[in-house]
């Protein structure tokens, strides 16, 4: 606490010290000194935070292993994701032949352009991996009956044991490059800007597919609904100019009604007087 020179009896029960630990081997002689702020080794292991929980004399083994049940469970989820997808896709898009039942987006192209776009990605190759695996059939996911993913577990698994690395490259392989500047002509450049996709896994093909579905600017969701608004917009123009139309006739069969009124009025009137004459 800076107390500004002013002193206000305070003392200090606990001093704060760096964490310390040897590491790398069996004794201090052997090993590494590492020293941080908190008790959280975060640049030891490529990869691995290393939590100290108390201070000891013994040595401690650190073990890495993969959770290959935690990657095939998060597999499955993509999956069962990907279907329930497809499902709600074809709630809204649907005939029935005997009951000439209809989903409400029948027909509606940016719906058909969504599930080709999800089937299209899942079935091509990924970009430029140099692994042993290029596409999701080689990891045990395939298109089945009725248009739903399918996961053979036992040829993931098999897959994962002959190439882990290639595995992950698979759904996770990323790279990228920054666009650098581009001389078109003498003395004209572009000033490069933004970044080229150098190779793509399935993972990130998807977030670039469903970031150019749903991105909240200029999304073919997006679009599709500015396109809706346009057209209830329109109706309701519509209706309110047919509106505007009734209430006219309205009043101009008002006025014709009221001035027939009127003239059998006149008429009965005239047929009174006529009778008196007898």
């Amino acid at each position: 606490i800076d107390t500004g020179g002013v002193d206000i009896g305070l003392q200090a029960t606990s001093r704060g010290r760096d964490a310390k630990v040897f590491f790398g081997g069996d004794t201090p002689e052997e090993s590494l000194l590492i020293t941080s702020r908190t008790n959280t080794l975060t640049s030891v292991i490529d990869g691995v935070d290393v939590d100290l929980l108390k201070a000891s004399d013994e040595v401690a083994e650190i073990s890495v292993r993969r959770d290959i049940a935690g990657i095939e469970e998060a597999v499955a989820n993509f999956v069962t994701t990907f279907n329930d997808s497809i499902e709600r896709i074809n709630d809204y898009d649907f005939f029935d032949t005997d009951t000439e039942q209809r989903g409400i987006l029948l027909g509606d192209p940016t719906l058909a352009r969504v599930r080709n776009s999800l089937y299209r990605v899942v079935n091509q190759r990924a970009v430029n991996l140099e692994g042993s695996f290029q596409f999701l059939t080689q990891a045990g996911i395939r298109v089945g009956a009725g248009g739903t993913l399918s996961f053979d577990r036992e040829k993931f698994q098999s897959a994962y044991e002959a190439d882990p690395d290639g595995v992950a490259e698979l759904f996770a392989g990323y790279g990228v490059r920054e666009n650098e500047t581009e001389e078109i002509a003498e003395g004209i450049t572009i000033e490069g800007s933004g970044v080229t996709f150098t190779s793509l896994g399935f993972g990130p093909l998807f977030d670039n597919l469903l970031d150019d579905l749903t991105n909240s600017v200029d999304g073919v969701t997006k679009r599709a609904q500015d396109g809706f608004d346009r057209q209830i917009e329109l109706l309701e123009t519509r209706v309110s100019d047919l509106d505007d139309r009734v209430e006219s006739r309205r009043e101009a069969l008002q006025r014709q009604f009221a001035a027939m009124e009127l003239a059998l009025s006149d008429l009965q009137n005239q047929s009174s007087a006529l009778a008196g004459f007898g």
